[in-house]
């Protein structure tokens, strides 16, 4: 949050700002779940081996010794430590950070999010397609023996997968209203705001498994139905 509470007692309660900065450290290999998406997380995997008693002894004996010289001496290398370039806005990145962080988010994945990343990234099943229907997607929990369908929505959703709600077209005079989850080449079928830049009739079709992609002639794009 951006504010903090205080509730101190025999005065009226008061909010400061959060200027809070939270370190974990932890022996386990699954500390915690995040999402790919929180720019709050940035894990570092230490792969040292825990010191000795024998080190950690010597250590904090040189940083006491001589009227704490080690501690001092440690404080003037981090104060004068050089930071041009330094952006505190922007998460560090290298090939280590990049790495203990894809496998905390793997980690944090719940059994149906790693079937559904499974099967979009190897192209099974209904997964084949681009687009695919919010029917098809009843039958591939039930199947899968996912559970609800909203298990699989939030899957869908934690992938980068964009759900078209209550699309419509018309279709032999009727007009048909479908939901439609685009799973992969967004750019394709959607501009950046995330609304179809196709006739919602080819999305169907792409679902469908029909061939016929052209846009119908007679049909116009109804996008104040959308």
């Amino acid at each position: 949050p951006n504010t903090i509470s205080i509730n101190e007692k025999g005065i009226k309660q008061y909010d400061l700002s959060n200027v809070c900065s939270v370190m974990m450290s932890s022996n386990s290999m699954r500390p915690m779940k995040t999402a790919r998406e929180d720019r709050r997380t940035l894990p570092i995997h230490c792969r040292e081996k825990e010191m000795s008693e024998e080190q950690s002894s010597a250590l904090w004996k040189w940083y006491k010794a001589k009227n704490e010289e080690g501690l001092k001496l440690v404080y003037y290398e981090l104060v004068h430590r050089d930071l041009t370039g330094f952006n505190p806005a922007v998460r560090p990145r290298n090939e280590a950070i990049e790495a203990a962080l894809e496998k905390l988010v793997a980690d944090s994945r719940t059994n149906t999010e790693e079937q559904v990343f499974e099967d979009i990234d190897t192209e099974v099943g209904i997964f084949s397609k681009d687009v695919v229907s919010h029917h098809d997607l009843m039958d591939y929990a039930r199947d899968k023996r996912l559970g609800a369908i909203a298990n699989v929505s939030e899957a869908l959703h934690a992938y980068g997968a964009v759900k078209l709600s209550r699309l419509q077209y018309r279709n032999a005079g009727q007009v048909k209203r479908r939901t439609l989850w685009v799973v992969r080449n967004h750019d394709r079928y959607l501009n950046e705001d995330g609304n179809p830049v196709v006739h919602p009739k080819q999305l169907a079709n792409i679902a469908d498994n029909i061939a016929d992609l052209t846009p119908p002639e007679d049909d116009p794009f109804l996008e104040d139905l959308l």
